[in-house]
């Protein structure tokens, strides 16, 4: 009997001992996350996340709360959400949901609240509005938002068109190391479009970007190394770029670009030949530079097997899709009789047509042949040629080299 009550009176006081609690401010008398049955705790954030991540938007609310108020910023996305979002009752409160966001003091809250205007939740769409959050956490360095900021003053899309402001935050992207800001930044630099022309910083960018290995930076930084123009002239350099890009993507350009360096630059056999191989990829991967040198090549009969009638079936391919270079070469086959018959009237009506498109190099030629063509009575026929030739190929924007390759 004595054994029994002492056994009673120790369970009693750990009991006692058991359900008693320090007094706290935060302490609440909720279903914890990791219980089956309701327990008083202190919150931690993880409080917040976990009932929130459930479902249970009023215990996360109780438990955000108490966080934040203990200066936890990230319950402020919680809570931002819970009236954004109407968790409780479906009621939704937009105003206090950006201020939680606002108070955050960060980029995620920034980026939330421009968010919230830019696609319109549960308000109306306020681009103004969102811009203005935007920038804000662009000038904390948020990549994303920079470009946001960036495009909009670049279009005038939610402010007035403003081009220093968008080279400004590009520039805060690219500096971040968002190596498509940087790609952009460079090409503004090279044209001299939205900003005055500065290759040398062009260059700067182009590589930084081909540092992170962004494909079309790394063909840019090859180029002005072949071409001398930001950098130093480094032909052997470029040709190790281009490589890298072929065997790395087989990026078409830089294939184009590395057969033709191997056959001007070189004097080894070997190279001429891979040279070729690379120009017969790119061709068959319809990039129409290629096709265009490698028909010059077929016509030369210099670096690979002679041919004239594969040479001009290659340039009169480019010509059907544009090729102001190739119109300018068809001009000189008609011109010097290269596996067609001597022309006067079609060189004239050719070279013309390639100086329309942009061949300086054409200017004096059609002039010549023009002239040759009157002694021969045929100036007629020159005009008329060139006018139905004109209403046929029209000149392509091609974004890619438009550069000639003669003939002798």
């Amino acid at each position: 009997m004595k054994k029994f009550l002492l056994a009673v009176s120790i369970c009693s006081i750990m009991v006692c001992g058991c359900s008693s609690t320090p007094e706290n401010s935060f302490a609440s008398s909720v279903e914890h996350p990791d219980a089956g049955t309701a327990k008083t705790r202190n919150y931690i954030f993880d409080d917040c996340k976990i009932y929130y991540d459930r479902g249970q938007y009023e215990a996360a609310l109780k438990a955000c709360e108490a966080t934040y108020r203990q200066g936890i910023s990230e319950s402020a996305i919680y809570l931002g959400d819970i009236y954004l979002f109407g968790r409780i009752n479906n009621q939704i409160d937009v105003a206090k949901a950006v201020s939680y966001y606002e108070s955050e003091g960060g980029v995620k809250g920034l980026y939330k609240a421009a968010r919230v205007y830019e696609k319109g939740v549960n308000t109306d769409v306020n681009l103004p509005k969102a811009l203005s959050y935007y920038e804000k956490a662009a000038n904390q360095g948020d990549i994303l938002s920079a470009n946001y900021v960036a495009n909009s003053y670049l279009k005038g899309r939610a402010a007035p068109r403003d081009e220093d402001k968008a080279i400004k935050y590009f520039k805060v992207a690219a500096d971040a190391g968002d190596p498509k800001a940087q790609f952009q930044l460079a090409c503004f630099y090279r044209d001299g479009k939205h900003t005055a022309k500065n290759n040398d910083l062009a260059y700067v960018y182009f590589s930084k970007a081909a540092a992170q290995k962004h494909t079309e930076a790394l063909y840019e930084k090859a180029q002005m190394e072949e071409n001398g123009i930001g950098t130093e002239k480094n032909i052997n350099r470029a040709i190790e770029t281009y490589r890298e890009l072929v065997t790395r993507s087989n990026y078409t350009p830089a294939m184009y670009t590395l057969g033709k360096l191997l056959i001007t630059t070189s004097s080894d056999e070997e190279d001429h030949n891979s040279g070729i191989s690379f120009l017969e990829q790119a061709s068959k991967k319809q990039y129409v530079p290629a096709k265009y040198l490698l028909g010059v090549e077929y016509i030369k009969g210099e670096n690979v097997e002679k041919s004239t009638r594969r040479g001009i079936e290659l340039i009169k391919e480019c010509i059907e899709k544009g090729y102001a270079p190739a119109m300018y070469t068809f001009g000189y086959i008609n011109e010097r009789g290269l596996g067609v018959t001597k022309n006067d009237a079609s060189a004239y009506a050719w070279y013309h047509i390639a100086s329309d498109c942009g061949i300086s190099a054409a200017d004096n030629k059609y002039q010549t042949s023009l002239s040759n063509a009157t002694l021969l009575g045929l100036s007629k026929l020159a005009n008329q040629k060139y006018q139905d030739y004109k209403g046929m190929y029209k000149c392509a924007k091609f974004n890619g080299p438009n550069q000639i390759f003669t003939l002798n």
